[in-house]
């Protein structure tokens, strides 16, 4: 009995051990806000639906989501 209850010990400290970690990677996502870069000019139907599925996104998430336009990475 005494070496049952010894390997039950050990494995619930194990189960700690291992669990631990794991909790405290569990964040909620987003935590600071999206930003989305449309590599095409203000204006244009790629910026238009950006805004639109940005607008969303922010209700869902409750985090502000900025699009950006650049035509640098066009």
């Amino acid at each position: 009995m005494k070496r049952f209850l010894k390997a039950a010990a050990l494995a619930t400290a194990a189960t700690a051990a291992f669990a631990a970690p794991m909790a405290a990677h569990s964040q909620a996502w987003p935590t600071k806000p999206v930003k989305i870069i449309v590599p095409s000019p203000p204006g244009g139907s790629p910026d238009q639906i950006a805004r639109a599925i940005g607008q969303k996104l922010s209700i869902a998430w409750g985090q502000p989501v900025v699009v950006e336009t650049s035509l640098a990475l066009a």
